[in-house]
């Protein structure tokens, strides 16, 4: 039976140390324009900034199940 949701490498990062997004259609729209940007190096101290909550999350659900 095809899952009725089915999520593949679902990632969360947070920056620490800077102000948050408002709404999610902010952060989309910062995402978006950060990858349509050259990739730069990524200096171990840049790292320091990041908190992943998420990294490659993936589930299945289907008919009837829950989560939560």
């Amino acid at each position: 039976m095809k899952p009725l949701i089915e999520v593949e490498n679902l990632s969360k990062c947070y920056r620490t140390g800077e102000r948050g997004f408002r709404s999610l259609r902010d952060s989309f729209q910062y995402w978006w324009g950060q990858s349509l940007k050259k990739e730069t190096k990524i200096e171990e101290a840049d790292l320091k900034r990041f908190f992943w909550a998420l990294k490659d999350i993936s589930f299945r659900l289907q008919a009837g199940e829950a989560i939560g």
